[in-house]
């Protein structure tokens, strides 16, 4: 066997494994742009997911924010109705001993004891508004934080949309049999001379 033929047989095989080289490159190609897609998708889902789950916490957090006031009121009105029982002892107990209900000293401290219910009345009042208002603070938090995730989402699911393993492997492909073509030229311009 001449030399001729062992070069053409090399050469055969360096052509095929370019060809093959080029085929697998562009698989590679479609698989990555694949998993990039894939990718993606997955952060949406998370993304989703984790919108979801700030919608409900954000609805949690509304239904404390009245749960707080309603039993904010009822604090305030089991409270009141206490001092009020404990005045009318005041009064039975001062009337019992013959003081003049309304007058002097007596007088001051009805009037002190009606200011100390005002107060913790409003005392219950503002701590329970404080709260309530903390959480629904926390709500609208939550409700922004989701609306932000559902935006990420939906840009990622746009990105992903906008890969093509289909394109990527043909692209890929084109640039195979390009420089196989090339390699065909080199050859053949080796072969036959320039």
């Amino acid at each position: 066997m001449t030399e001729t033929y062992w070069t053409n047989q090399m050469e055969g095989f360096g052509m095929a494994t370019a060809v093959s080289g080029a085929v697998t490159q562009s698989i590679g190609a479609y698989y990555e742009a694949k998993a990039a897609q894939l990718q993606f998708k997955s952060k949406a889902s998370s993304l989703r997911f984790q919108q979801q789950m700030s919608e409900i916490n954000a609805s949690v957090a509304r239904e404390d924010a009245g749960s707080i006031l309603k039993a904010g009121h009822h604090a305030k009105a089991t409270m009141t109705m206490r001092a009020g029982m404990e005045m009318a002892r005041q009064l039975s107990r001062q009337g019992a001993r013959g003081i003049t209900i309304g007058e002097g000293s007596a007088a001051e401290a009805m009037a002190s004891d009606e200011l100390i219910k005002d107060i913790d009345a409003y005392t219950i009042d503002s701590n329970a508004l404080r709260q309530a208002q903390a959480r629904e603070t926390q709500a609208l938090n939550l409700e922004t934080q989701g609306l932000m995730q559902g935006v990420s989402a939906q840009n990622l699911m746009a990105s992903a949309g906008s890969i093509s393993p289909g394109a990527a492997f043909g692209t890929s492909l084109i640039g195979g049999a390009s420089r196989v073509a090339g390699d065909i030229g080199n050859i053949m311009r080796y072969r036959y001379g320039s």
